[in-house]
């Protein structure tokens, strides 16, 4: 309803014209920014493939292998998903649309969001926050399988030295 009314708003204020020119190019900055995160993730998806591919000829040829993990970006932990439902936010009619599609889309919105969603989702109450554990363990559990595998599971012990053994040095 809110939206009715803004565009009602923006119409009379700016005219017909306006409000079709905002929404042509809402729908063609949705799209580029849709098509920019498409193809960026289809890069990472590439890159990884690589990667993996590498690993297992490493492996195959007996020389130590590679970790086929991804290098994280810098700053960012994917967020493509997030970017292109903004981007389809912006190619929505709408002007509260636009404005949310804008928040997912840009660096602080978007870290926000994030941070909301990674919170929500890591909190115990749920079923989706039984999913995101399990999904973490397993993730961890298949990096402990790997070569190379970062996640140890177990408690680091030090040995302190002994006032007695240190003092006589």
């Amino acid at each position: 309803m809110a939206e009715i009314w803004l565009l009602t708003l923006l119409g009379e204020w700016a005219g017909g014209w306006a409000v079709l020119l905002a929404l042509a190019g809402g729908f063609v900055i949705g799209s580029l920014v849709v098509r920019h995160a498409g193809r960026r993730a289809w890069n990472r998806l590439v890159e990884s493939a690589q990667r993996q591919a590498r690993a297992a000829q490493a492996a195959g040829e007996g020389r130590e292998p590679v970790d086929p993990t991804p290098e994280p970006a810098s700053g960012r932990g994917g967020g493509e998903a997030l970017t292109m439902a903004g981007g389809l936010l912006i190619m929505f009619p709408g002007l509260l649309s636009d404005l949310v599609g804008l928040v997912c889309v840009l660096p602080p919105g978007a870290a926000l969001i994030r941070r909301g969603l990674r919170r929500f989702a890591s909190a115990d109450r749920g079923p989706v926050g039984t999913a995101y554990r399990d999904a973490r363990a397993a993730g961890d559990g298949m990096r402990i399988h790997r070569p190379g595998g970062r996640v140890v599971p177990g408690e680091v012990v030090r040995e302190e030295e002994s006032p007695a053994a240190g003092s006589g040095g």
